[in-house]
C-alpha cells in the first residue's frame, strides 16, 4: 500500500499488524532513517539487540536473495520476540526480489527497506505499493519552514521558549536535517534540565554555545569548496571546523543537501528552472552565477555518485567505532574529487 507523507508519522508509530515490510525512499534520508528507527523500536524497543534486529545492505541482498526470507524466518534463541530486517542502500532493480519476499515469507519479522529517490514505475516501489502486507512511503527534503515548526514543538515539550530568529539559526546550523536537530535539542533539553526560577528561553548566543563555531557559514563554504573540487580550500575548511568543535555530522548533511539539490536542478534543461528548483532545495546563500557554474561542472552521473559517498558517510557518522572527522574529511574529499 502507499501512506501519503502526511498520513506517514501516524503509521510509523503504530503500524497495522498486518504489515510485514515497509519501504522508506526519496531525498531525505535523515528522515527515512528517523521513521526507520522509529518503526524498528515498535517491534525491538533496545536498538543493540543484535539477536533480534539484523543489518543487512543492498548489495546482500542482490548478491543472495533467499538470505532475506532466511533471515525473516529466523528466531531469536536468547531473546524471544519478533525480529527486525533493516535492509539499507536498497536500490532499482530489486523489484524482483522483494516481490518474491512478500509473496512467499514465512515468519513474523517486519523488514525495513531503505532506499534512495525511486519514480513512480520502479519495480521496488511497486512491489511494496501493490501488495496488502506491505507499505512505500515516500520522504520529501524538509524545508526550513518545516524544520521549523518541528523544532519549536520539540522545545515546547520541554517547556523551553525561544527568542526571534533563534529558531531558524538552530535549524540552520543543524544542516536541515532532522536528525541532527532532535539530537540538538536534546542536548539543549539538558543544559536547561532543573529548577526553574525563570522561563528557559533559547537565544542565538546560546546556539553559539551549544553547536560551536562550525555554523551556517561554515557549512556553506565546505560545500561550495567540495562542488568546485579545491581541495587545499576544503581541508582548510574542515581543519578550522574541528579546531571549533563543530560537527562532522552537519558539515556531511549541508553538503549531501547541496548535492541533492543540484541534482534535482540537473535534471531540467537550461532556463530559469533549474536555478529555481536548487533554491527551492536549500541554495539560497548563492549567486545565479555560482549555481550555474556548479552545474556545468557536473554531470548527473558523478552528482549521484557523490550522493552515495556522503549519504554513507552520514550513516556512518552516526553508528561507525571509527572518528566521525575522519570519516567525514573523506567522503567531503571524495567529493571533490568527482568535480574533476
Amino acid at each position: 500500500m502507499k501512506i501519503a507523507p502526511r498520513d506517514a508519522a501516524k503509521f510509523v508509530s503504530k503500524p497495522p499488524p498486518g504489515i510485514r515490510a515497509v519501504l522508506l525512499f526519496g531525498e531525505n534520508a535523515g528522515l527515512a532513517r528517523e521513521y526507520a528507527d522509529t518503526l524498528a523500536a515498535q517491534i525491538v524497543p533496545d536498538p543493540r539487540d543484535s539477536e533480534r534486529i539484523v543489518e543487512l545492505s543492498g548489495a546482500d541482498v542482490r548478491k543472495d536473495p533467499a538470505r532475506l526470507a532466511d533471515e525473516a524466518a529466523q528466531m531469536s534463541m536468547f531473546s524471544p520476540g519478533r525480529r527486525v530486517i533493516r535492509v539499507r542502500d536498497a536500490s532499482e532493480g530489486m523489484g524482483e526480489p522483494f516481490q518474491s519476499f512478500l509473496a512467499e515469507s514465512v515468519g513474523d519479522a517486519l523488514v525495513i527497506v531503505e532506499a534512495s529517490e525511486l519514480n513512480a514505475k520502479s519495480s521496488l516501489r511497486q512491489a511494496f505499493e501493490q501488495a496488502s502486507s506491505a507499505a512505500a512511503i515516500a520522504c520529501y527534503e524538509d524545508s526550513l519552514e518545516t524544520l521549523a515548526h518541528l523544532a519549536a514543538a520539540e522545545l515546547s515539550t520541554l517547556s523551553i521558549e525561544h527568542q526571534d530568529g533563534a529558531l531558524e539559526t538552530l535549524v540552520s546550523r543543524t544542516g536541515l536535517d532532522r536528525r541532527i536537530l532532535r539530537s540538538e535539542i536534546q542536548k539543549i533539553g539538558l543544559y536547561f534540565a532543573g529548577p526553574q526560577e525563570q522561563p528557559h528561553v533559547l537565544t542565538k548566543n546560546l546556539i553559539d554555545e551549544f553547536l560551536g563555531q562550525s555554523g551556517e557559514v561554515e557549512s556553506s563554504e565546505v560545500s561550495a569548496a567540495a562542488t568546485i573540487g579545491d581541495h587545499r580550500l576544503l581541508d582548510k575548511l574542515l581543519a578550522h571546523a574541528e579546531d571549533m568543535g563543530g560537527s562532522p555530522s552537519s558539515l556531511v548533511s549541508a553538503t549531501l543537501r547541496h548535492f541533492h539539490a543540484l541534482l534535482a536542478a540537473r535534471a531540467h534543461g537550461p532556463g530559469e528552472e533549474p536555478l529555481r528548483i536548487a533554491r527551492a532545495r536549500g541554495l539560497w546563500g548563492q549567486s545565479d552565477a555560482a549555481i550555474l557554474s556548479q552545474l556545468r561542472i557536473w554531470t548527473p552521473e558523478r552528482l549521484a555518485a557523490a550522493v552515495r559517498v556522503l549519504g554513507q558517510a552520514e550513516a556512518d557518522t552516526r553508528n561507525s567505532v571509527w572518528p566521525d572527522w575522519a570519516i567525514a574529511s573523506r567522503a567531503l574529499l571524495h567529493a571533490a574529487r568527482l568535480a574533476r
